[in-house]
């Protein structure tokens, strides 16, 4: 029998395995109601949860390493053990660098951000937590054809340069949310 527990459990059976890539809860729901990686409507879901009007993108802190010809993500989520604190601090100057660029941020938890998008080129892009040591250079390329967000993504990088635990986003999570 298999069992599957959306948490960290201390009394959990051995064998165990974690499932790469399928340790979120909102990822996991939209799989088992069809919606396409590229496709998750995450940000439309938590935009309406919070009144938030307008286009939005989930924004999910990582951190990724580069290597002379490609770069994968290590961490996301829990992986990264960020405290609140720490999670809000990043997510101020992440903000403020939103705002500088025309852009709303809204903090929905230390894992997840959403980034106002009004007037910005669409994307496509799959959530990291499906990305965890893969390359992800087709990735941003695919992620859109003017090189606007791939741009805006370096920018972070840069902006969290000095940081130990982030240094880096992931936008995705702009699929449209069917009607039940």
């Amino acid at each position: 029998m298999d069992v599957v527990i959306n948490s960290d459990c201390s009394f959990s059976p051995d064998p165990k395995s974690l499932l790469n890539g399928y340790s979120n809860y909102h990822l996991n729901i939209f799989k088992c109601l069809d919606y396409p990686d590229e496709q998750i409507p995450l940000a439309s879901l938590l935009s309406s949860h919070h009144s938030l009007h307008g286009q939005w993108l989930v924004v999910t802190p990582i951190f990724w390493q580069a290597s002379h010809n490609n770069a994968v993500i290590l961490a996301c989520d829990a992986k990264l053990n960020l405290l609140e604190e720490e999670a809000r601090e990043l997510f101020d100057k992440f903000s403020i660098f939103a705002k500088e660029s025309g852009m709303q941020a809204y903090f929905h938890d230390r894992y997840t951000w959403l980034l106002e998008c009004d007037g910005k080129p669409s994307t496509q892009s799959i959530p990291p937590h499906r990305l965890l040591h893969q390359p992800i250079f087709p990735h941003l390329k695919n992620m859109d054809s003017t090189l606007y967000w791939q741009r805006f993504i370096t920018e972070i990088q840069m902006l969290f340069i000095d940081q130990k635990k982030v240094n880096g986003v992931w936008l995705w999570g702009n699929g449209d949310l069917h009607n039940p």
